[in-house]
């Protein structure tokens, strides 16, 4: 008999996720039925709860996306996301956390000899749901994964946190949120609607559950300023959101903030008038600049430059010495709390914390003319001592933990203001490239817009990584123009970087003009090596997209000139685009962009998803590298990941190395985010090859897609694993 011979868990304290194995293919397995085992102080039972289950079998339909369980509904994957593992789908209910857990893993299905029929559970209502029910059993043996902690507090010394780390829930394109705001059927939810839950200070299930972890958080490190009498020193880019400016007033008298601009309005067409600037901040500007002990405006009311920081650090009152740090990828926004993905994370450490205590006094000591408004447009940008200092990072192993290992990059940090196709890589970004380049077994990565085509930024970095070494990359991306070679760009790494300049000029004379002579010649050896090298890649990487290409349809006629517009000429249906990018010459690398359930990509019982709220659905910027060894990496911060970043941009990019309780949460929170949106990103993609000419059926809707015979399995367990598979069940979980 076939049986599960591996299962493995990990979580952060928002989300767990599973994966498993078999021995071979299960003969009529249906798929697998998930139960969650709580454990009390002592590791004993305490609670067990069948996972939650939405998706029926093709014989039938759940038009009104009522909840079963995974004992009616089984899993017909070999991994998953536990979405419940604190937060309930279908009621404005939270669960506490720090707890621990484990999970049941049973394959189920068709009946046969020696098969016992799956109970029902007190979840199992025929009823919610039209077409018979399908009897299961169980087809294996029960397997269970090891115990995970589900916990923000990720490094503890002494029965304090030093470490501490949560994600907001933030994506929109789900069916709950469609029941959330009872969204008619054809129809995806609008901004407005749901605009009343989020932008409020008052108590809401809604933006209870897409905040997370992220405002609690943000309101804890802020309540310490009391409670420990500290001064509160930020420097923030987008500030709006109604609770956090609350805690801002309430604690007035220790905040110590630097706003920069953020937002702006074009003027009418033709109206002539300037762009107006700082729209997102103008009224907690005026809300804050005469309340707070120490106020300082730093408007870059330009396209060009940005103060992008979103840090805040607790500095002791008695002995003006930095105690804490908190900073993530989190904008202090109704929109960066809700309507993102965001991360953030809380360092109990006074070296970390000084150091970023003293680029907060550099920013502050860079001084920026103020414009007269303070919407009008103006030409600002950092200085050169300011960039001349944010070239030097700071470095610390955490107090608490010394196999935690920091460095902390600050930018501006190029002396040049602007960045060139041409550009040196930025010394922040060139540290953390050197480690994607020495990754062992895996990158993975989640990143709002860092360049056109993935260009001089991490998305070509890891393709690069992954071409010299048999690499698991997975990412998600924001923004579609920033996917690797996009049709009418520079595809991602083709330009070649030139070698930085040696900083010293030679002299005259016959001596020294021959050493010029010789370092020239060894520059461009090593430059057209170099070009070599990346040009391989990039060809690599064209040739992918290319042979992923089908020849454009035909072009539909004209209509004749002077006739009226049809509906059909002038249709305004969203049309679908490129949603993924893969490499045949890589092909354990995958990278797809944010998606969701529209007009041309229905599917099953899904209704219509809203995709965005406003400019970004994906905000963080995190790299995980390694994140099962010793030797892991995290990197975030506020920093997009790309050159214009370091050249152009207020930043900060924190490396951690060494903390697998961190890499670990990080890992699973960008897992979390790469699945949701990889299942909408390839039906996206499935309807923009079929407009582009590529044969393929839409997808069956107005009923379930769970397959009601065993081949769904024959993609996962014939042949040789995958990467990602191998990934996750080889490595080990301590």
């Amino acid at each position: 008999m076939a049986k599960i011979t591996l299962a493995r868990a990990w979580c952060n304290n928002e989300v767990g996720y599973l994966a498993w194995k078999t021995d071979e293919k299960i003969k009529d397995c249906l798929g697998f039925m998930i139960t969650r085992i709580h454990l009390d102080e002592q590791g004993n039972e305490s609670e067990r709860r069948i996972l939650p289950a939405w998706v029926a079998f093709a014989t039938q339909s759940n038009p009104k996306w009522a909840q079963q369980d995974t004992s009616v509904w089984p899993i017909q994957k070999f991994s998953w996301r536990d979405l419940t593992l604190r937060r309930s789908r279908d009621k404005a209910e939270v669960r506490k956390p720090d707890f621990k857990v484990k999970y049941e893993i049973v394959a189920v299905g068709k009946a046969g000899p020696g098969r016992a029929p799956v109970p029902r559970s007190a979840d199992a209502d025929p009823s919610k749901y039209q077409g018979q029910p399908v009897p299961l059993f169980f087809c294996s043996a029960p397997a269970q994964t090891n115990v995970v902690s589900v916990t923000t507090d990720l490094v503890v010394k002494g029965g304090r946190p030093v470490v501490t780390a949560g994600f907001t829930n933030g994506i929109l394109s789900t069916q709950d949120l469609r029941q959330q705001l009872n969204t008619p059927q054809g129809k995806a939810p609008s901004k407005a609607e749901l605009q009343k839950h989020i932008d409020t200070d008052k108590e809401d299930p809604i933006r209870t559950f897409l905040t997370a972890d992220a405002l609690p958080l943000i309101a804890g490190f802020m309540g310490r300023a009391t409670q420990e009498d500290c001064e509160l020193y930020c420097a923030l880019y987008e500030l709006n959101d109604p609770t956090l400016l609350d805690l801002l007033g309430a604690n007035a008298d220790r905040v110590h903030l630097i706003l920069s601009t953020a937002g702006s309005k074009k003027p009418a067409k033709g109206s002539h008038k300037p762009i107006v600037w700082d729209t997102t901040n103008t009224k907690s500007r005026a809300m804050l600049r005469n309340k707070v002990a120490e106020f300082h405006d730093r408007m870059f009311n330009n396209s060009a430059h940005i103060g992008h920081n979103k840090f805040a650090v607790l500095v002791d009152r008695a002995s003006q010495k930095a105690k804490a740090v908190l900073a993530g990828s989190t904008n202090w926004t109704f929109t960066g709390l809700c309507t993102q993905s965001n991360n953030v994370i809380i360092i109990d450490d006074a070296n970390v914390a000084a150091a970023y205590f003293a680029y907060w006094q550099r920013l502050r000591d860079d001084k920026l003319p103020v414009p007269h408004p303070i919407s009008k447009p103006n030409n600002n940008k950092q200085g050169q001592d300011l960039r001349q200092a944010d070239m030097t990072p700071s470095h610390a192993a955490l107090s608490a933990d010394p196999g935690t290992d920091v460095t902390l990059w600050y930018s501006p940090n190029t002396k040049a203001a602007t960045k060139t196709k041409t550009s040196p890589t930025p010394p922040d970004l060139a540290d953390a490239f050197a480690l994607m380049e020495n990754a062992k077994d895996a990158i993975f990565f989640l990143t709002f817009m860092p360049s056109v085509a993935g260009d001089q930024s991490i998305i070509a970095e890891s393709i690069d990584a992954a071409t010299k070494k048999d690499l698991l990359v997975l990412g998600a991306i924001s923004d579609g123009r920033a996917l690797p070679n996009e049709p009418g760009t520079t595809p991602a790494g083709g330009k070649t970087k030139p070698q930085r300049a040696s900083g010293s000029r030679p002299g005259r004379g016959g001596k020294r003009a021959a050493a010029k002579k010789r370092k020239t010649a060894a520059r461009k050896k090593t430059a057209r090596s170099a070009a070599r090298r990346r040009t391989v890649a990039m060809a690599a990487r064209v040739h992918a997209v290319r042979s992923a290409r089908a020849a454009r349809p035909a072009r539909k006629a004209k209509p004749r000139r002077g006739a009226a517009a049809t509906k059909s000429t002038r249709s305004k249906t969203p049309q679908p685009k490129r949603a993924i990018y893969q490499n045949p010459k890589a092909p354990d690398v995958l990278m797809i962009r944010a998606a969701a359930i529209s007009d041309f990509d229905l599917i099953g019982d899904w209704e219509h998803e809203m995709l965005k709220y406003g400019q970004a659905i994906i905000h963080d910027k995190i790299v995980v590298i390694d994140p099962l060894s010793d030797d892991c990496v995290v990197i975030t911060g506020s920093h997009n990941l790309g050159y214009k970043a370091s050249y152009a941009n207020d930043e900060n990019l924190l490396i951690i190395k060494g903390n697998r309780a961190l890499a670990t949460a990080y890992m699973v929170h960008v897992l979390d985010v790469y699945d949701h949106y990889k299942f909408r990103a390839i039906l996206e993609q499935q309807a923009y090859e079929r407009q582009m000419g590529k044969p393929g059926q839409k997808p069956a809707i107005g009923k379930g897609i769970l397959d009601v015979d065993d081949g769904w399995q024959d993609k996962y367990v014939n042949g040789k694993p995958t990467k990602e598979q191998s990934y996750f069940l080889d490595a080990t979980t301590t």
